[in-house]
């Protein structure tokens, strides 16, 4: 399922910050499971389990040129998520460099909603 030798475009935490206080359009993508999810996510995520990423992500996000930035909990499965939207033509989209273990040690916020 996921091909760890093939790498797929990153953003780092300092990147996506910038990129938010610069308010740059970004669509945050959220690809764990609907328990992980709702645990806490990124305000105004989408969510598509990795798993359902070829077969759902056309619908959440039709526009293949917008900006998305594709996170997991350590980013291993947010890379195979980026690495298959590519395959499908999405043309913006970035793992965000270490997903939410990065996110929360740098104490940005999470909601539940």
């Amino acid at each position: 399922m996921f091909d760890f030798f093939k790498s797929a475009p990153s953003m780092s935490l300092d990147d996506v910050k910038e990129a938010i206080e610069e308010k740059e359009p970004l669509i945050f993508l959220d690809v764990r499971t609907l328990e992980e999810y709702a645990k806490g996510h990124i305000a105004n995520s989408i969510h598509v389990p990795v798993d359902d990423i070829s077969k759902k992500i056309t619908s959440a996000i039709p526009e293949k040129n917008k900006k998305v930035v594709v996170y997991c909990l350590s980013g291993s499965r947010s890379m195979f998520a980026v690495q298959e939207m590519m395959k499908m033509g999405y043309t913006q989209v970035f793992t965000l460099t270490s997903g939410l273990l990065g996110w929360r040690a740098q104490q940005h916020p999470l909601t539940i909603e």
